[in-house]
């Protein structure tokens, strides 16, 4: 299977919000099989996780507290692995190459100015983003990359599935670095001669910085989660709220898109998001075309690529615009215009609440001392 692009373009009549729901579970469905033999063969799939039976129900309502045990092989989402092995010089020297501004002509700009590293836990802060503004033509939300290992699909329009391509490309395009990598190297050659010595047994190189780049954000992830606990068999893990939040994201369909290790970032969806004045629908606020600016096909028209859910409720604002400042707004929104109900305010805030086990923890990275 070479790809599976979803598109679902919401209108405002019931018949058709109902077919659009029922093309998500009958896509869950259809791709669990395939989505199980890929995931112990390395095979390149956008789907990582198993589409369990929890999608099959249509019951949105609250009533019960019973749930249900289950096998993990049966469940949408899947734990981060514990242990990832990177090499340690390999990670020491990456994270020195991320926070160096000599990566810019100016040397004002570093990666991590873009993509800060900060504190991750269940006490942690919520994480002051920069603004969409900032982030190239089309006004797209800068990435936190925490368990970015974890996703098949890397960019809003899935533009790279390998994270050294990104890295590559990201020295000279224009809305990055916008600069040539025999700029690069000659201002880092210098200072990171005898670390590439010690740490590759070779001079410094374009190959060995995205390496060592790549090896340093493949050792960013945010582990031990409460719902990673729970999935891994420690029942205390959840609250019961959190419990019922979890049996309910599965009931309505939020796992047709949102499944897997990243719980999210395995394929696309079209955004039919509407602004709702007098009960007319306007026209769609979300301008960016996304992933039709890579393949250039019609049917790609406003897809972007399903965001992973992992430490949500600590990244505001969402979508790739930004353009939803709460996770309450965003619940509510994806509920509406692409899966077709109305939830409760009960029902938002068990979502919330599960969506709040999915933090991880990570201490955070700062530059100071990173530099060589």
């Amino acid at each position: 299977m070479g790809g599976v692009i979803v598109s679902v373009w919401l209108k405002s009549s019931a018949v058709k919000r109902f077919k659009a729901r029922l093309a998500l579970l009958l896509m869950a469905c259809l791709l669990s099989p395939w989505l199980q033999a890929a995931e112990g063969t390395g095979h390149k799939h956008y789907g990582t996780g198993l589409l369990g039976s929890g999608l099959a129900g249509s019951d949105t309502s609250l009533s019960g507290s019973s749930i249900s045990t289950f096998s993990l092989d049966d469940e949408p989402l899947t734990p981060l692995p514990l242990d990832v092995y990177v090499d340690a010089a390999k990670q020491a020297l990456g994270q020195a190459l991320f926070f160096d501004k000599r990566f810019s002509t100016d040397g004002q700009k570093s990666c991590g100015d873009c993509h800060q590293l900060p504190a991750i836990g269940p006490t942690a802060p919520v994480i002051k983003r920069l603004s969409a503004e900032t982030q190239g033509q089309y006004q797209r939300e800068s990435a936190l990359l925490y368990n970015v290992s974890s996703r098949y699909w890397l960019n809003w329009d899935g533009r790279y599935t390998k994270l050294e391509r990104l890295i590559e490309e990201s020295i000279t395009d224009t809305d990055k670095f916008n600069t040539s990598w025999s700029a690069v190297l000659a201002r880092l050659s210098d200072p990171y001669q005898q670390s590439f010595q010690q740490a590759y047994g070779v001079d410094l190189s374009k190959q060995g910085v995205i390496d060592a780049l790549a090896t340093f954000l493949r050792s960013l992830n945010t582990l031990n989660s409460p719902f990673d606990r729970y999935l891994r068999g420690d029942s205390q893990a959840l609250t019961e709220r959190q419990r019922e939040g979890y049996e309910l994201y599965k009931r309505i369909g939020c796992a047709a898109c949102h499944n897997g290790r990243a719980i999210g970032a395995n394929f696309f969806i079209e955004i039919a998001i509407y602004r709702h004045e007098d009960g007319k629908e306007s026209e769609p606020r979300l301008r960016d075309l996304g992933r039709y600016y890579v393949t250039g096909e019609e049917q790609d028209r406003n897809s972007f690529r399903v965001p992973s859910l992992r430490d949500v409720a600590l990244t505001p604002p969402y979508y790739h615009d930004g353009s939803v400042g709460t996770l309450e707004e965003a619940i509510e929104e994806m509920a509406e215009h692409q899966l077709g109900i109305v939830p409760s305010e009960a029902q938002i805030a068990l979502l919330v609440e599960f969506m709040q086990s999915l933090t991880g923890s990570h201490p955070g990275i700062q530059a100071e001392g990173a530099q060589p």
